[in-house]
């Protein structure tokens, strides 16, 4: 998935829910291997603030998700996730869909509508809503920053 030479320090699974934790902000595992954080720790361990991209550099992400996901929802299919890794020697993030992505099959849609009368809420859901958090939820995990190139417009 990454380039071998990426030396990533932090590996990320966001699937758009700012509530999904993976119980802890620890970067690596007692042996110091990457471990995977969730949308959450990626809130609470700071990588949001640190993480700014420019404006064309996020709309080019949010473009790029927002065209997946729309042929994603376009083949019935739904959670998947955003895996992101963050360079360790460099200003590089490395990004791509993965999980086991799957139809929303009636197995699904039984899971949807207990999981949701249980907690009031479901992570599996149909996949135009899936599509719809993914991008929304991604979108405020980072934030463009102007750069000294970028025109000011007048106010």
């Amino acid at each position: 998935m990454f380039s071998i030479r990426l030396k990533s320090n932090a590996f990320f699974d966001f699937k758009g829910i700012p509530d999904r934790r993976s119980g802890g902000n620890d970067t690596s595992n007692e042996k110091g291997e990457s471990r995977v954080l969730w949308d959450g720790d990626w809130i609470d361990g700071g990588f949001k603030l640190s993480t700014l991209l420019s404006p064309p550099s996020k709309r080019v992400l949010m473009e790029a998700l927002e065209s997946d996901t729309k042929f994603l929802t376009q083949a019935n299919t739904m959670d998947y996730s955003l895996l992101i890794g963050i360079g360790k020697d460099s200003n590089q993030i490395r990004v791509g869909i993965i999980d086991f992505i799957g139809p929303y099959t009636m197995l699904k849609m039984v899971e949807t509508k207990g999981k949701t009368a249980l907690r009031g809420n479901a992570t599996v859901i149909p996949p135009e809503n899936y599509a719809q958090r993914f991008c929304a939820g991604i979108d405020q995990y980072f934030y463009d920053v102007p750069s000294y190139w970028t025109i000011a417009l007048d106010v």
